[in-house]
């Protein structure tokens, strides 16, 4: 067998039967980069840092104050808002920025990503509102709620489908479905907050984390707003944004300023970036990962399933994978310059079997050569049943087919995601792949 060899930024996988071996051709940006991205108000810029190397390189400059970010890791692309100029934008990995929502907006700040149904979701201060709309900035909609005096951040919770958001000098903090429904008091005013700022959620644990701006420190509670604890409030002047992941909480403040991280019980204070280091305003925080994105759909480890002895072998950036080394971790740059890690777990079991197959992932319907979905099969596989099923994003059958040779062709549909489901029988046993195939225009 040849050693798969990364090229352009794709990496190409085999599917082998009883080997279980996988060929897909999949797009760096679909792997976890261990990045987090930060908006200085001052400076009017938004940089890149890399967790695992220290490393921190600028994205976009040139704007007036970027108060909130939100990272989409799926399309590499943040989305931030810049109170001074009230607009909404969106900036792909080291190129200029699109102003996307421009009218009917005032002092927008807190903004969060629905990346499963591609929403996207902020605060406006001065109106004062909660708004959402598609990625593109097209249907706008106004989620209407008692109570709202000055809305300040966002953030949302995909397993249960709600959204979170703290109102300064409401005093608040409130939770809501996604579509604005069922609107509850989570900390209700009654409770004496003083000014609740950036907001996120440690869901595994069922904890809500807030900044207080004006009492200078960090606090937690239950989702039921109960066992409140101020966790963190050393040398703290203006503490702003948080974000959460993996045990870590990382938080900005706009006044020191500083880009810090610490436990999640206040301890482990670790010191990122701060003045010194040409940030006089850091406000803005995300982590470019896939934490805030249907992790289900997105496969962050290249796995190979395979026999003893086949020789199968990855060979990535000059670094081998193989059966004498079969795990191991990546840092690639796609075309647009943003970082991902991608994870290798090769295994090899005694098995027995030729029949493999090539699925592609990608398919651009303007390609000359790759604008049609279609399975190929080995000469020596030989198939006693087999079922191919494409599906739309509500579900839909759109293609099906029972011939290995027939194919899908996408050229009158809308570019996007869609699923599909391969079930076959060999002589010997039956499998089920699902998995989904990106269209491109």
């Amino acid at each position: 067998m040849k050693p798969l060899i990364l090229q352009e930024n794709k990496l190409f996988f085999l599917f082998h039967l009883s080997k279980l071996i996988f060929l897909f051709v999949i797009c760096v940006q679909a792997a976890i980069g261990q990045n987090l991205y930060f908006s200085d108000g001052r400076s009017g810029k938004i940089s890149q840092y890399n967790l695992d190397n220290n490393s921190c390189k600028q994205i976009v400059s040139g704007l007036s104050n970027p108060y909130s970010i939100a990272y989409d890791a799926r399309n590499e692309t943040i989305y931030f808002s810049d109170r001074e100029l009230d607009i909404i934008g969106k900036v792909l990995c080291n190129q200029t920025y699109d102003a996307i929502i421009t009218e009917n907006i005032s002092e927008p700040r807190g903004l969060i990503i629905d990346s499963i149904n591609n929403k996207l979701y902020w605060v406006d201060h001065d109106y004062p509102k909660i708004m959402k709309a598609n990625l593109d900035g097209t249907g706008i909609e106004t989620l209407e709620f008692d109570g709202l005096i000055e809305p300040h951040d966002i953030t949302i919770d995909q397993t249960n489908n709600h959204i979170y958001w703290t109102d300064r000098k409401g005093k608040t903090i409130s939770r809501a479905d996604l579509d604005g429904q069922n609107h509850v008091f989570i900390i209700p005013a009654s409770r004496n907050l003083t000014w609740p700022s950036g907001i996120d959620l440690d869901i595994e644990n069922n904890h809500i984390y807030w900044t207080d701006t004006q009492d200078q420190a960090i606090y937690k509670c239950d989702f039921s707003g109960n066992n409140i604890e101020r966790i963190y409030d050393e040398n703290l002047i203006t503490p702003f944004r948080i974000k959460i992941k993996s045990n870590r909480l990382y938080f900005t403040d706009w006044d020191r300023p500083i880009l810090a991280s610490i436990d999640l019980d206040g301890s482990g204070y670790t010191e990122i970036k701060n003045r010194n280091d040409g940030f006089p305003g850091i406000i803005g925080l995300d982590l470019g990962n896939a934490f805030f994105y249907d992790e289900t759909k997105i496969d962050t480890t290249l796995y190979y399933t395979g026999c003893t002895g086949d020789n199968y072998e990855i060979i990535i950036n000059n670094q081998v994978f193989n059966e004498a080394s079969p795990f191991g971790t990546i840092t690639l740059t796609n075309q647009n310059g943003c970082d991902s890690i991608v994870l290798i777990n090769l295994e090899f079991h005694e098995c027995e079997s030729d029949c493999s197959f090539y699925v592609p992932n990608i398919i651009s319907k303007s390609s000359v050569v790759n604008n049609k979905f279609k399975i190929f099969f080995n000469e020596e596989c030989r198939l006693n049943q087999l079922e191919i099923s494409i599906f739309n994003r509500w579900g839909e059958i759109i293609f099906k087919s029972a011939d290995k040779d027939e194919f899908w062709n996408p050229h009158n549909l809308e570019s996007g995601i869609f699923i599909y489901k391969i079930n076959l029988t060999t002589s010997s046993e039956s499998y089920e792949f699902i998995n989904e195939v990106t269209v491109l225009d």
